[in-house]
Parts: structure tokens; sequence; C-alpha cells
């Protein structure tokens, strides 16, 4: 799980950083105690060879060729403060001759030590060795110098456990140290983690209720992180999914409605027609109003055939050039028994200078034309107008269709352009349409780099739709 790597992961920068110093200090502690331990015994040792020297005057007589004033040294044999020094660092003192002979041993009979070895660097560094009681010893030796020469030498020793157990406490120290760190670590991973994991399981269980059916769930309080954000963008995606499913919905419904009327046409005209009871008049008019509705029909398909195409992204842009005020007044001719039987006064407002072609697809700005004349004399009643006009407005093309009909309410205007939406809902609607019209027409503009606008100012004032579409492609 994403948790356990997590922790993991934490857990291992804990051991690897913290262990990493723990180790790092641990040894150089270690090197400082041994050294630092060492020197002391060196010092101690140099200040007690000087303190065993101590000056006196020779008299005349015995020391002839000599200054009087000439002061000579001697050796003091101090054993009070031998042992004292031996005391103060748990340890051994031992008193040699220049020849390496004991004279002097604080812990046992002179007769019966050895001592240690007198090497080369022994006055100015520290050995290690093995005492004759099995015991390893720091020996630090210092020369007992008298006339500048060396008269006698001071072993001091000391049991190497004594630095090897500071060095252990300070390693238990580092230890309890790295284990109070690592506590504390894992504590503040574990509540890092339950706060990363925490979002992240509201939205799994979001997701799955989503899933099973509840389209209303939503992440609760979503931060202002990264995970935030994507319960954020998760929150939006479920209600664009709501949005979609209703509009399909609707769609099922209103298909449904709009097949359901000329397929059951049809179906009362192909009856009597199979059955052959029909006059030769009758099954004329019969045969007309079937290609009527299976016309209507084919329109429906292709526009939804169109739809999925744009949003494939497969329609490509056309490059033909269009004379749109000619297909204009074409739509016209067309349309003009429709709007005629309708009691509609289609008109249209042409300038006098020619308007340059459009470079398009002639298929695709016929669609669009066609849909916003259907359109306006589908909501135009017996006695309204509609008005389309085309003028060159710089490096585009105006296309513009003003009616007075029903008009749409302001609430409903962002609504228009969506696919399958409705002003007048399925079940109360007096107009066909199932509403891909705009939607429609709002996808090939956008496809061209045009822009749609609609603005009615309100129900029962007629509607003004206008589109921009460039004179040329980029």
């Amino acid at each position: 799980t994403l948790r356990a790597k997590l922790l993991a992961t934490y857990l291992g920068l804990i051991v690897l950083g913290f262990g990493g110093l723990t180790v790092l200090a641990g040894w150089q502690i270690a090197n400082s105690a041994y050294t630092d331990f060492s020197a002391t015994l060196q010092v101690n040792a140099a200040l007690l060879a000087s303190s065993l020297v101590t000056p006196e005057r020779e008299d005349h007589e015995e020391r002839e060729g000599h200054d009087a004033r000439t002061p000579v040294t001697a050796i003091t044999l101090d054993t009070t403060s031998l042992q004292r020094t031996a005391a103060s660092v748990n340890g051994r003192v031992l008193l040699l001759d220049e020849h390496g002979a004991v004279l002097y041993d604080s812990v046992t009979d002179a007769s019966r030590s050895s001592g240690f070895p007198i090497t080369e660097n022994s006055p100015t560094a520290y050995t290690f060795a093995v005492d004759e009681y099995g015991v390893e010893q720091i020996i630090s030796t210092a020369p007992i110098s008298v006339r500048g020469e060396a008269s006698g030498y001071v072993q001091l020793t000391a049991p190497s456990s004594q630095p090897r157990k500071m060095v252990w406490q300070r390693w238990l120290a580092l230890g309890g140290g790295f284990f109070l760190f690592a506590v504390v670590g894992m504590v503040i991973s574990l509540w890092l983690l339950a706060s990363l994991t925490r979002p992240l399981a509201r939205l799994r269980n979001t997701a799955l209720a989503l899933a099973s059916g509840d389209l209303q769930q939503r992440v609760p309080a979503p931060g202002r992180d990264e995970i935030g954000e994507v319960a954020q963008a998760f929150n939006q995606m479920a209600t664009q999914v709501e949005a979609m499913l209703a509009e399909q919905r609707a769609f099922a419904s209103n298909a449904s409605h709009e097949l359901r009327t000329p397929l059951t046409t049809i179906r009362l005209r192909t009856e009597p027609l199979l059955a052959g009871e029909l006059d030769p008049a009758t099954a004329q008019r019969y045969l007309a109003e079937i290609n009527e509705e299976v016309v209507h029909m084919a329109g429906l398909v292709d526009d939804l055939i169109l739809l999925s195409r744009l949003d494939a992204h497969r329609l490509a842009v056309g490059e033909e050039e269009v004379d749109a005020a000619r297909l204009v007044r074409r739509l016209q001719q067309e349309l003009g028994p429709t709007a005629a039987a309708k009691g509609i006064t289609l008109q249209l407002a042409m300038p006098l200078t020619p308007v340059p072609p459009i470079q398009t697809n002639l298929n695709h700005l016929h669609v669009v034309v066609r849909n916003l004349l259907d359109n306006a004399l589908k909501y135009t009643p017996a006695g309204g107008k509609v008005v389309v006009t085309v003028i060159q407005q710089q490096e585009l093309v105006q296309l513009q269709v003003a009616d007075t009909g029903r008009g749409i309410a302001a609430e409903d205007l962002p609504n228009v352009v969506k696919r399958f939406y409705r002003a007048d809902k399925a079940h109360q609607r007096q107009t066909d349409g199932i509403g891909l019209g705009l939607a429609l027409v709002q996808s090939i503009v956008d496809l061209y780099g045009g822009r749609l606008t609609i603005e009615s100012a309100g129900v029962n004032q007629g509607a003004t739709v206008t589109v921009w579409w460039p004179l040329q492609q980029p």
C-alpha cells in the first residue's frame, strides 16, 4: 500500500539519517575520549617529573671551578605527591632510573616491579601495554631532567578500560538520543501519513459511491494542498458526469419521443398500404407522408453523426470559397413555403456591397444557417417576422437571425447551446426537436474559430442569434 511504502521510506530515512549521524558522532567522541585521556596522563606525568626536581646550592669548596651562585638540581622523592597523582587518575606511578630500573612503584614493591620499556618515542607519546597482572594499560612516560640530562623517568599508567568506559557511556547516551529521535520521527511520520491517506480514503470512498450510482456524492471539505486540488478536480468531474448523464437521459426521452412519432406515423401508413385497402390518391398521400417522416429521421441521424465526429476531432476544416449571401438566399427560397404556410415573414437584409466569400465547407455553413433559420421559424408564431442579415465586419462575416418569436428566459440563456437542452421541457414542449440544433451550431463555429452569441429580452420578446465567421482560416 501507499501507506506502507511511505512509512518504510520515512523509517529508512530516520535510520539512515539519525543512525549515520549517531555512528559518526560516536566514532569522533571515541577518538577524542582516548586522545583527551592520554593527553591528561601526559600532562600529569610531565608535571610530576618536574615536581621531583628541586634546585639547591652547592658549597664553593665542593664545586671548585664553579661560581658559588650557580644553582644545581637534585631529585627529591615525594611519595605523597606520587600517590596523590596515581589516585587522581585511578592509575599507577612508576619511577625509573636512567637505565629503566624501577625505583618506585605506587602499587607494589619496586623490587618486584619490572616497569614498562622505554622507547625512543616514549617521552613524547603514549603507548599501550599489558602489565604483569594481564591488564591493558595506557602508559605515558616523562623524563626527569637533571642538569640537562635524563636522570630518570616517570611512568604514569591507567587502565585502558577507563576511557573505554567513558566511550561506552557516551555511546549509550547517543543510542538513547537516537532511540528518542526515532520514536519522535515515527510519531510524526504516522501523523503525516494519516494526513495524507485520510483524504485519499475519502476520495476513494466517494469514487466507489459514485461508481455505484450515487451521483450526488462529492468529496467532503477538500483541503488546499495538492490532494485537495485533486479532490476539487474530482468534484468538478463528478458534477460534469452528473450533468452529462442528465443530458443523456433528457436526450433519450426527447429522442424516443421524436422517433416514436414518425415511426408511429409510418406504421399507421404502411399497414393500410400493405393491405391494399387504399385508393390511389390516398396511397400516394400516405407515401409522401412516409417519405417526409423518413427525411426527418435522417436529418436527426445526420446531426448525431456530425456531433460525434466533432467530439472525436475527426471533422476537417473546409477550404472552399463559399458565398454566404448566396447560401442564405437559397435557404430563403427553400424555407419560404414553410414560412408562408405558418404566416411568418422571412426577410433578408443584404448590404449593397458584396460580401466576400468565406473559406469553409459548404455543408458545414449550410448546417449552421439552416439550423438558425429552422429555430427561428419553429419558435415564431403566425404573424411574426424573421430577419436574416449578412454583412462584413473587418476580417469577419456576421450572420444574424432575428425573430419576433417566443424569446428565451434569462435563466435559460446560458444553457440553450448545451446538447439536448430545451427551454420547454420534454413533457410540456410545444415544438418539435431534441435540442441539438444550437449545440451543433456552437461546435461548428468553434471548429472554425468563430463566435456565437444569443440575445433575448425575455419570454415573448423574440431572440437574436449572431455568428461571427472568419473570412479565412489561420
